[in-house]
């Protein structure tokens, strides 16, 4: 048995049948976007392809889930290019896979793709009174292991002193 072929011997008689391969995967990309993930892709040919829902594990889960379906172009033999924008993340790194499915229902999995997205928003906060008299002490919990840069600013919004990068582990 050779891979996308039926091979038959009967009767001395050596019979070859071609199995047409579903989707031919050219490539599969996940990029940053943000605080969410672009996913492109794209096909050689394409044979009774229904389409391709989009799976994803995050850093949160040990599972994949369908977070999406693209729909696919049926039977082709052209070329033809695929995006997914996915809804906003949290941090961390999210795995993503495809499920190609077929008209017939029958299904394959691609190998996979990973996209790390860092926190995207400042945190700030107001310190009172102002001006501070003592010392000012903030807490910062993040999700993830991440550097995170501390900056203290005026009323004016002129920088005035930058604690040095911290290398800040989650709690």
């Amino acid at each position: 048995r050779l891979l996308g072929s039926e091979m038959c011997l009967r009767d001395s008689v050596l019979t070859w049948q071609p199995t047409p391969i579903p989707v031919e995967l050219a490539s599969f990309e996940a990029t940053a976007s943000g605080s969410a993930a672009q996913l492109t892709w794209a096909t050689a040919s394409e044979t009774n392809n229904a389409g391709f829902h989009i799976e994803r594990r995050g850093p949160e889960s040990d599972g994949f889930a369908s977070m999406g379906f693209v729909e696919g172009h049926g039977t082709t033999t052209q070329p033809q290019r695929y995006r997914y924008r996915t809804r906003s993340l949290g941090p961390g790194r999210h795995v993503f896979r495809l499920r190609q499915v077929d008209l017939d229902g029958s299904e394959t999995r691609s190998d996979t793709v990973s996209v790390r997205l860092r926190l995207a928003e400042a945190a700030t906060m107001a310190v009172a009174p102002n001006p501070v008299q003592t010392r000012a002490t903030a807490t910062l919990r993040v999700r993830t292991e991440q550097s995170v840069t501390v900056a203290l600013y005026d009323v004016l919004g002129r920088r005035v002193r930058t604690v040095p990068e911290l290398a800040l582990l989650h709690l």
